[in-house]
């Protein structure tokens, strides 16, 4: 990996992973950064816990099952993830497998 760790985003092992429009975004936050227009003009923040709760909501009526990134790590072996730039491997990892309801889609 190039550059200083200590300018990089940690992820937090809690963060829940994101699919939207095919892509897997670190967590609500990074989806909601990535794509602008989603939030419309409204509090980030606000969006992020409403995206959060529908994700939370899903999980427990057994939809999805939502994993954190440190679920996921203990459930699949892999390393756990620390920078965003990580990311991007470890998600290369678990598209080898089948990974559709590991997380929540904005739809």
């Amino acid at each position: 990996m190039s550059g200083d760790h200590s300018e990089r985003e940690k992820l937090k092992g809690h963060s829940k992973p994101m699919f939207y429009q095919g892509k897997l975004y670190p967590s609500a936050r990074h989806l909601l950064l990535a794509n602008p227009e989603l939030v419309a003009g409204g509090d980030l923040s606000k969006v992020v816990t409403s995206l959060n709760d529908k994700a939370r909501r899903a999980k427990n009526k057994g939809e999805i099952e939502n994993l954190s990134l440190d679920e996921i790590s203990v459930k699949y072996g892999l390393s756990k993830v620390r920078f965003v730039d990580e990311f991007d491997e470890w998600v290369a990892v678990l598209d080898e497998g089948n990974s559709g309801s590991l997380f929540y889609e904005v739809k």
